[in-house]
């Protein structure tokens, strides 16, 4: 009964954050400590115990713990989220990351609780998590309201915490509410044991490890020489200084030992029995606390496995869980998440590391920089280039001959001269040197295409997240203007942020496309694609900016309304223009990474290489058709023009034999697309 009262009574008395003195008084009454007997400050006395404890407390303190971006695929740092620096750097001015969280695993390892105040700003985002001891959290509340902590200071003052102001990390728990302590609970026993083995080692040793013994006189001695006796045999023959020192004894006494010898007390096995269960009851290898006497090398790094797998890893997911429900604002815990770095948990030795640093550079997934970044080196001019096998297939398609390229020349044409021809779509023929050479550049693209993607889709999902959050605090509201001022500050970070984002992947197709324009051509360019490629990232992400814009306005017009949403003369003008905007958020994250993808990836291929042939001193270029039959593509098929020249003007009305409705480009057409979904190739004519 009395149980069920504290538990759902409400407080009395209304909550108020702690002062920042009264946090660093809690801060200093838990660094500085006390405490005896077996409790679960007085258990560190115990070698096992507090072995095991900074096992744990360290190995957490040592991972690197990061927020993250969730994406459609993987995830991103988060670096620019309050958070972030809070959780990895420094968790209030007085502590910093490592220390923070070694004290709270300790606090978690021996109370089974870890307790911080939230200090928030106006907005209730965390400035600064303080540790509160576990020993000092007299009450959990649970109400209406949800739970209430009530957290006795060090000079006997009681401050009422509202839940959310507490960050709070449960051990197992019976309820939910507040998790066991493996000392009180569970090891009280065997560590007041423990500490009785270390205290009779203590004394046996400090005397000689001499049992007692019986000094027999053959006479009656005077209480005055029965003293004197005793004091001149403690002085001589007591004492790790004294051990098996020669006794002299004189006026016919005898000595007498008398007490059990050690291998019959079996002290030492006592030890060893009492530091495997208090290494059990943590869960930590005995190798880890020292004790190798059964360790060989193979059991012992399937120990460290599983001490990753069964020991840290709950304790992990225990932190990462209370940090996302209870540090992070509500609306923010779909898109970013805590979660610690545990590669170093399982790190193996150079060869085994090297050998896995190989597989992942051959097959693609790895570039040298980011090799040498896990090693802990400098990145490297040129490292951020990823190695593609192209010899791989779908692994339904093993076994089958490569399907016919529609546009390939015939079988017999495999081994013929560059002088003869292969045949296009429409029927135009073209050097079979050249068709081969757009090719292998159409087959780098396709290659190229999920990576496109992968960046297309971070870039859009951070933009509709974003301007989603804007419309619904700004638009929903009525404060039109604001947001519109609020828009064109995020498309100048954004342009910058979609820069960030594509420039390694333009630097790594740069140099793939580099090396099959030199092929090619048999030319090596006079000078740097570089200065090109770097112009081509400002245009690109100025342009997906201004998409952006358009699609943004659009959205914001009365006379628009996107059919994924119904709305009703009656609704809310505000309202409704927030769900247009929506709307068109929910569109631009299924349709637009595919597109920007696709387009991106092929202007950038003719782009690049255009570039590259202008450094060779070559001054004509040849449109050659690839992907699904296409009137507009077709009637370009084979055309050849000056290098600076175009193939369609900004404006032209094209309108080729076939097509239904005239190409009207929005721009000058020096190189493919020239239309959406369009992935041909342009060569050197």
């Amino acid at each position: 009964m009395g149980f069920l009262v504290r538990t759902f009574q409400t407080p009395a008395r209304p909550a108020a954050p702690l002062t920042r003195a009264e946090r660093r008084s809690a801060l200093e009454q838990m660094l500085g400590g006390g405490g005896g007997g077996v409790s679960e400050e007085g258990a560190m006395r115990l070698a096992s115990v507090y072995a095991c404890v900074r096992v744990l407390a360290e190995t957490v303190a040592t991972l690197p713990l990061v927020v993250y971006e969730r994406l459609e695929r993987g995830k991103e740092r988060a670096l620019d989220h309050p958070l972030y620096k809070l959780l990895h750097d420094q968790p209030n001015p007085v502590m910093t990351a490592f220390e923070w969280r070694e004290a709270l695993m300790g606090h978690l390892a021996l109370w089974g609780n870890a307790y911080c105040e939230i200090e928030m700003d106006g907005a209730g985002r965390p400035l600064a998590l303080w540790p509160l001891r576990p020993d000092g959290m007299e009450d959990i509340r649970r109400g209406s309201q949800g739970l209430t902590y009530v957290y006795r200071l060090p000079d006997g003052k009681q401050v009422v915490l509202p839940g959310e102001k507490v960050f709070h990390v449960r051990g197992l728990s019976p309820d939910g509410i507040r998790g066991y302590s493996p000392i009180a609970d569970f090891a009280r026993r065997l560590v007041k044991m423990g500490l009785a083995v270390e205290a009779f080692g203590d004394s046996y040793f400090s005397n000689g490890a001499r049992p007692g013994g019986v000094l027999q006189h053959p006479g009656k001695l005077s209480d005055e020489a029965y003293d004197n006796l005793r004091e001149s045999w403690a002085g001589r023959h007591e004492g790790l200084s004294n051990a098996h020192r020669v006794a002299i004894l004189e006026e016919g006494m005898t000595f007498q030992a008398v007490g059990t010898p050690p291998e019959e007390a079996q002290f030492l096995e006592s030890m060893k029995m009492n530091r495997a269960q208090i290494a059990s009851i943590f869960r930590v290898p005995p190798h880890m606390i020292g004790d190798l006497e059964r360790a060989t090398f193979s059991n012992i790094e399937q120990q460290s496995i599983e001490f990753k797998t069964y020991t840290m890893e709950p304790w992990l997911v225990r932190w990462q869980q209370a940090i996302n429900t209870r540090l992070m604002v509500e609306g923010e815990r779909e898109t970013y998440f805590a979660e610690f770095v545990t590669d170093a948990l399982l790190r193996g030795d150079t060869a085994s590391r090297y050998a896995a640093h190989a597989i992942a550079r051959q097959n693609g997934w790895m570039s040298a920089n980011d090799i040498r970044e896990i090693e802990n080196m400098n990145p490297i001019e040129g490292g951020d280039v990823y190695l593609i096998p192209l010899n791989m297939v779908p692994a339904d398609a093993a076994g089958e001959q490569p399907a016919a390229q529609p546009d390939a020349a015939p079988e017999e044409d495999a081994a013929a001269p560059d002088e003869e021809r292969a045949i296009l779509r429409n029927g135009v023929e073209v050097r079979k040197a050249e068709y081969d050479a757009a090719a292998a550049r159409h087959r780098l693209q396709t290659v190229y295409l999920p990576l496109y993607e992968d960046v297309a889709g971070r870039v859009v999902r951070r933009e509709a997240n974003d301007i989603g959050n804007a419309a619904r605090r700004l638009l929903g509201k009525g404060k039109r203007a604001e947001f519109d001022e609020w828009l064109e500050r995020f498309l100048v970070e954004d342009e910058a942020f979609v820069r960030r984002q594509y420039a390694p992947l333009m630097k790594s197709y740069a140099s793939q496309i580099e090396e099959l324009t030199e092929r090619e051509t048999g030319r090596t360019a006079q000078g740097s694609v570089e200065g090109f490629a770097d112009a081509y990232l400002d245009e690109a992400a100025r342009r997906h900016v201004n998409h952006l814009r358009a699609r943004v306005a659009g959205a914001l017009r009365a006379d628009t309304r996107y059919e994924i949403r119904d709305t009703s003369e009656e609704e809310d003008p505000d309202a409704a223009m927030v769900a247009q905007v929506e709307a068109m958020l929910e569109h631009l994250r299924e349709s637009e990474p595919e597109r920007m993808a696709r387009q991106e990836s092929v202007r950038a291929n003719n782009a690049l290489a255009l570039a590259l042939y202008g450094l060779m001193q070559i001054f004509r270029k040849r449109w050659i058709t690839f992907g699904d039959n296409c009137p507009y593509c077709d009637s370009l098929a084979g055309r050849t023009i000056d290098l600076d020249a175009f193939f369609l003007a900004l404006g032209q009305q094209f309108l080729p034999e076939g097509a239904e409705l005239p190409l009207i480009p929005g721009q000058n057409v020096g190189h493919a697309p020239a239309h959406e979904g369009c992935d041909c190739m342009v060569v050197a004519g």
